[in-house]
């Protein structure tokens, strides 16, 4: 599913909330669409593979990262992982590593950066948690929009 997201702001102005987040792309595939499942973590990333452990069915993880900024919760293992449970993608309010490798996959991966140290060991998170940003919330079952031009973020499928 290609949509663009400057064509979904162009069409349902009123339904996006557009990720004011500096996200950049890190994976493969470069257009994602599909829905959230969220998830709050501190610092570790055992939600995480808890999570990419489970068919994905083409959703698309949203990961807020509420430990140390500099510690990178996503590598290429968990990507791998997210492959092959069918996740469509990644979003990270966080940093990953390993992105020379994340690039080769067929997995759309946003994060706020990169930095080479692992987040530490521990089962700190809280799926299905609610994610707010400026202005709006974040919850499993929106949908997400992503490409070249930002991450969007609506409450039902568009397009």
């Amino acid at each position: 599913m290609n949509i663009a997201t400057a064509d979904l702001c162009d069409q349902f102005p009123e339904q996006v909330n557009i990720i004011p987040w500096p996200l950049r792309s890190f994976g493969g595939k470069e257009n994602i669409a599909g829905e959230i499942v969220t998830l709050r973590v501190s610092g570790c990333n055992q939600g995480i593979i808890d999570c990419l452990e489970t068919n994905g069915e083409n959703r698309i993880l949203v990961v807020e990262n509420n430990g140390p900024e500099s510690n990178a919760v996503t590598g290429d293992r968990l990507a791998k992982m997210a492959v092959e449970h069918n996740w469509q993608g990644i979003v990270i309010f966080g940093n990953i590593r390993d992105s020379v490798m994340i690039k080769t996959l067929p997995l759309g991966v946003w994060a706020c950066g990169t930095y080479p140290m692992r987040g530490k060991s521990g089962r700190s998170y809280i799926k299905d948690a609610e994610i707010v940003f400026q202005n709006f919330a974040v919850n499993s079952g929106d949908w997400l929009y992503a490409d070249a031009d930002g991450v969007v973020v609506a409450k039902e499928k568009l397009g």
